[in-house]
């Protein structure tokens, strides 16, 4: 097979990467191609790619590589090389493939600077289960065209925890956190960007049934200011305050949070993260990436949310699988539950998201390919 391979975000990263890997694994030819973060994170799954700079080169190299698909991941970046892309493949009858790594935004994903929500649409969707297979669906996507196929990235996850699960969790603990008593709980804290695809949605509004200090109007700054002063309210009942780790998101500035560095313990950013959210004695987090692959890893999982309907964007707290806190109240009563419980390892069940993702999509990438090939020799 010869494929062609894009991706600018993390989550795109995720769920590509391990298909990348397996297609060299199996001797395929692929063109991996990068914009912005994923560069790096590529590179640091042992992946090098070509950096796509702007819609112009990417419209180049598609014409130059000719390849049988294209598989490309989405974006919040409105004009994204991706969507060129997709639109190029179009004009030049190439069969594309977009691969969604999560339920939220599917209005925005493929739109770019349109108001259509399918204006830049592949002619095939790869998503992680029936949920967003669905929302496609309801925006005019063809159900035919929808393969549910799981995460390729949680099959990789569940072979981690395999691992990890070999080794001393007692002795990884000491080597990431040699400060930090035996006796002392640590929790980690999952940042995420306060904007995106919508950026009005991660902004404060008569929705939110959180309001942080009351100051605050990002949805990350208003979580962590109820994260913060929830500890503050148990530690001053005797609750024993753990020690504070900010996890932070792989796009976000080094500057950012800056009001509420002083109040951790630890400043995480850059490389893998996943040593230290299996060590860690609970993770907290809103709706990112993060929060899933910590409960696939084992960790006791807690997401903050300042509204309602944030609960459908993430699999694991729509079914509640995931505990999922809203009001001010029940964030103070599942942290001090998870202060003071005695610790566990979470069980993994993904509530019906397809396993042995990477073996499935790699059967329907062939079959694609034979059917092209079958077309073009008709």
């Amino acid at each position: 097979m010869n494929l062609l391979l894009f991706a600018e975000d993390p989550g795109a990263v995720n769920y590509i990467a391990p298909l990348a890997l397996e297609l060299q694994t199996q001797g395929s030819s692929i063109t991996l191609l990068s914009a912005g973060a994923a560069t790096q994170l590529f590179q640091e799954k042992g992946l090098s790619s070509h950096v796509v700079c702007n819609s112009a080169e990417a419209i180049e190299i598609l014409y130059r590589e000719l390849p049988e698909l294209l598989i490309t991941g989405t974006s919040e970046n409105l004009d994204s090389p991706g969507l060129a892309f997709l639109s190029a493949a179009q004009d030049m009858q190439i069969t594309s493939i977009g691969v969604v790594d999560f339920y939220a935004n599917a209005a925005f994903r493929f739109r770019g600077q349109t108001h259509d929500p399918l204006a830049h649409a592949p002619d095939w969707l790869i998503v992680p289960d029936d949920w967003t297979a669905e929302e496609y669906q309801s925006l005019g996507f063809p159900k035919q065209k929808i393969l549910v196929a799981g995460h390729p990235h949680y099959d990789h996850l569940m072979q981690m925890k395999e691992r990890f699960d070999k080794e001393d969790r007692d002795i990884l603990r000491t080597k990431l956190f040699p400060q930090v008593s035996e006796n002392q709980l640590v929790l980690v804290f999952a940042s995420e960007l306060s904007t995106g695809l919508n950026p009005a949605q991660y902004q404060y509004s008569e929705e939110y049934t959180l309001t942080g200090r009351g100051h605050s109007v990002g949805r990350t700054e208003i979580v962590i200011e109820e994260l913060l002063d929830a500890i503050a309210v148990l530690s001053a009942e005797g609750v024993p305050r753990p020690y504070l780790v900010l996890r932070r998101h792989p796009k976000e500035a080094t500057t950012s949070l800056s009001d509420y560095l002083n109040a951790f313990d630890c400043i995480s950013e850059g490389g893998d993260p996943h040593r230290l959210i299996y060590t860690a004695d609970a993770v907290v987090g809103m709706s990112s990436m993060l929060l899933l692959e910590a409960y696939i890893l084992g960790a006791r999982v807690l997401s903050i949310l300042p509204r309602e309907i944030e609960r459908s964007w993430l699999p694991l707290t729509r079914m509640q699988t995931i505990k999922c806190a809203t009001q001010r109240d029940i964030v103070r009563a599942y942290l001090r539950e998870l202060l003071c419980s005695s610790f566990y390892r979470a069980s993994t069940d993904l509530g019906g998201t397809p396993l042995d993702s990477t073996k499935r999509i790699m059967a329907f990438l062939k079959t694609r390919c034979e059917a092209m090939r079958k077309e073009y020799y008709v």
